[in-house]
């Protein structure tokens, strides 16, 4: 949309875009000063920025204001105006309405998501804090009754021991490491849920050191069932917590 005004806030001359997009004829908007179709809420705004451009002596003053369609709505204009000596000013409009909504109803987009992700977030994080606490109960728990069947297994070994043949014998062995095993997984459950609360430093450990770890604890087995075990070269490092790290990649290995 191009246009000149007077320095009496009339249009002088209007491009035909203005009627096609305010809705007015371009008699009627030469008929009454501009600012009466702007927005009450922008016409302090308007003149305010216009006379601050002037003061710092730019050449061409950008401005946005919104304008009143002959149907009543308003559309947001985009302009930039040049003064003439004379006191005209001449200027080119552009409707920035749809742009404007469009960018409006995008950041609303935005919002509204960022509030649903913070919203998962806190019930992740809350059901993450409640798994931490079952796994911390249930590994607690649970570890009593496995000390009792290890207990008790082992009285039996020891005090009956005498009166079992070698396969009775054998049995309580293997229940008695069974619930030495569980316990164990039991006591790295309680690990990691302690783990998620805590920020613990990382060292890389080579595979192979783990793996050599883990057969010398299954020795026993390995003996006992005849097994053959091949272990590959060239392992890749762990990159595991400090705190026990060689520890608890072996039981993991192990409970594999």
């Amino acid at each position: 949309m191009l246009c000149i005004a007077n320095a009496d806030s009339y249009f002088t001359r209007l491009s035909p875009a203005f009627t096609r997009t305010l809705g007015w004829s371009l008699e009627e908007l030469m008929s009454r000063p501009f600012l009466d179709f702007v927005h009450p809420d922008d016409r302090a705004m308007t003149l305010l920025e216009v006379e601050r451009q002037i003061g710092r002596g730019e050449p061409v003053l950008e401005f946005q204001n919104r304008y009143q369609h002959k149907n009543g709505s308003w559309r947001l204009l985009s302009w930039k105006s040049s003064p003439h000596p004379d006191g005209r000013m001449y200027a080119i409009a552009r409707d920035v309405t749809d742009r404007e909504q469009a960018q409006q109803a995008l950041r609303r987009s935005h919002e509204e998501l960022e509030h649903r992700v913070q919203e998962r977030t806190a019930e992740l994080q809350q059901r993450n804090r409640d798994l931490e606490t079952l796994l911390y109960v249930s590994s607690h728990d649970l570890r009593e009754p496995l000390r009792s069947i290890s207990n008790f297994s082992q009285l039996v070994r020891d005090r009956y021991g005498d009166r079992l043949d070698a396969k009775g014998l054998d049995y309580i062995d293997r229940v008695v490491r069974a619930a030495q095993r569980m316990d164990q997984l039991m006591e790295d459950l309680l690990t990691l849920s302690r783990a998620q609360r805590l920020e613990m430093p990382y060292e890389d450990v080579p595979g192979e050191e783990v793996v050599k770890a883990a057969l010398t604890q299954l020795d026993e087995t390995i003996r006992r069932t005849g097994a053959r075990v091949q272990v590959a070269a060239n392992f890749p490092w762990f990159r595991v917590n400090k705190r026990g790290s060689r520890k608890r990649c072996t039981t993991s290995l192990r409970t594999r």
